[in-house]
């Protein structure tokens, strides 16, 4: 399982990166296998959408993909 520690106080994070109820993982921690791709899509957006990186274009242009074929 992988998991890494979300900062869940951080209003900037998505909703859906709330804890997942009944969860054996440590509060604050987040099993990303749990994610939809829908999910994550929205936490990638939020992750990127202040960033003029080109990381942060090939993403959007990817998540507009998945957006659009879904």
């Amino acid at each position: 399982m992988i998991t890494e520690k979300s900062s869940l106080k951080n209003e900037n994070e998505p909703s859906c990166l709330g804890a997942v109820s009944g969860s054996a993982l440590p509060d604050g921690w987040l099993d990303w296998n749990t994610l939809s791709l829908d999910q994550m899509a929205e936490y990638l957006k939020q992750k990127y959408k202040f960033s003029s990186s080109g990381d942060a274009k090939c993403i959007f242009h990817l998540i507009e993909f998945y957006d659009k074929h879904k």
